[in-house]
């Protein structure tokens, strides 16, 4: 960060063509500032020194004419398109100044609440909470250790029998139905401690008979505007499969796509501030990847508008599943 500045933000490709009305669509409005002075450039079209008017989305943004109202967006922008290679940058510049009372009116909640509201936000000012959890990275491992079988009124040690029962009342117009048993998957009693505890063994879920694949290709001399393909998978007959993740590079500046069945699933762009690689991922968060039946294909293509033809690889990730 800098003081009294808004950092520079890198060219952004568009994501889709220009509107007539000041609106945009690119890869991540991510440092884009309201009232910060940005300059959109394609092939073939003069740059053109926009300001920032609002920012709807993380890929969502409107612009207008500089030096007027923060509601002007009449802006011509259809000409600057993807396929012309549209893109938008921010300059390092001098920040909007705010006046305090400005501050204090922005963020003072009027009566019956009469306070000054303090929320944590996001990096596009979106709140954090269900449907946008604050983002935690844990690296490390957790001991578990006994687990205890507590009584939910009491909170003491349920009791168990020396044979490893337990006994259990369900009341509705007071009947016993006797002693219920607790078995493990291999129909064996569970084994108490003698404070009525158990002992927990968390185990790998990877079976022995499922296959981590990796499936690499590559092409040569792609020419410009001709969609090829540079990997496919098909899963197998006797197997269904997870896509993980996929990863492509090239010596050209272009468009990957990932597609299932001929289904687009993910697009990735590269562009020359970003760099030539790209990778698609399945398998963040509690999410462990596309599930793939059988018969299924995975294809990843490149299209590019680079004058030299040039090469590209990819790969492709898969966990086969013997059904």
């Amino acid at each position: 960060m800098f003081e009294k500045q808004w950092v520079a933000v890198a060219p952004t490709l568009f994501t889709s063509n220009g509107s007539a009305n000041g609106y945009i669509q690119v890869v991540d409005t991510k440092g884009f500032k309201v009232k910060a002075t940005a300059i959109i450039s394609a092939t073939s079209q003069p740059n053109l020194t926009v300001q920032i008017k609002r920012v709807i989305s993380p890929t969502q943004m409107v612009v207008g004419p500089l030096n007027t109202a923060i509601s002007n967006t009449q802006v011509d922008l259809s000409a600057y398109t993807v396929a012309a290679g549209a893109f938008i940058f921010q300059d390092q510049q001098p920040r909007v100044t705010i006046a305090p009372a400005d501050i204090i009116q922005a963020v003072y909640e009027q009566e019956p609440v009469v306070a000054i509201r303090t929320e944590s936000v996001d990096q596009y000012g979106n709140p954090y909470g269900v449907g946008n959890p604050l983002p935690i990275a844990f690296e490390g491992t957790i001991a578990i250790g006994d687990v205890s079988i507590v009584d939910q009124t009491t909170h003491d040690p349920v009791k168990v029998n020396p044979d490893g029962s337990i006994n259990v009342k369900v009341e509705a117009g007071s009947f016993d139905i006797g002693t219920v048993e607790i078995t493990g998957p291999s129909g064996h009693l569970v084994d108490p401690n003698a404070d009525g505890s158990i002992n927990v063994n968390v185990l790998p879920s990877t079976n022995p008979n499922d296959t981590v694949k990796n499936i690499f290709d590559t092409v040569s001399g792609v020419v410009a505007g001709v969609l090829t393909n540079i990997v496919s998978y098909t899963v197998p007959s006797n197997k269904t499969a997870i896509l993980e993740r996929s990863a492509a590079s090239g010596e050209n500046i272009g468009t990957y796509t990932l597609s299932i069945n001929g289904i687009t699933q993910s697009v990735q762009r590269t562009y020359y501030a970003g760099g030539f690689n790209v990778a698609f991922e399945f398998t963040t968060g509690q999410n462990n990847g596309l599930v793939l039946q059988p018969g299924d294909v995975v294809l990843v293509t490149i299209l590019h508008n680079r004058p030299d033809p040039a090469n590209f690889d990819a790969r492709i990730q898969v966990l086969e599943i013997l059904t």
